[in-house]
């Protein structure tokens, strides 16, 4: 499905041999960053948003995702930067998120490597 959907590129462009395909390029979104909601400069003046009014963000986009991911799996892939989400506070927002979800239950967290080479395995790319 993914190759179809063109999202593994011929193999030349990952320098991969044997004609295998990558790289796989997991889903995200920038509306799932931290970096829109904490990160304000002269060039690009936002209003920094509270703990609060991210958590709640992140939190209903992870319900959605897990509700709908009754039928087959789903990823979230929030873009993270040391230094945005690195601050104590926002430290504090990230623990209050993986709490949330872990008390979901059936909530795999995985690094990016990981999520890559489970797919490839599913799809029998490797």
């Amino acid at each position: 499905m993914l190759e179809a959907e063109h999202h593994l590129e011929p193999a030349g462009l990952a320098g991969l041999e044997g004609g295998r395909k990558g790289p796989v390029e997991l889903p995200t979104h920038w509306s799932i960053a931290d970096a829109g909601y904490m990160l304000s400069s002269i060039q690009r003046p936002r209003v920094i948003q509270t703990n609060q009014h991210i958590f709640t963000i992140w939190k209903d986009e992870f319900d959605e995702l897990y509700r709908s991911s009754e039928k087959s799996g789903r990823i979230m892939s929030i873009g993270l930067h040391p230094h945005i989400i690195g601050h104590r506070s926002r430290m504090y927002l990230l623990e209050a998120l993986i709490e949330h979800m872990k008390a979901k239950g059936s909530v795999w967290f995985a690094r990016s490597e990981e999520h890559t080479s489970e797919l490839q395995s599913r799809l029998h790319l490797v």
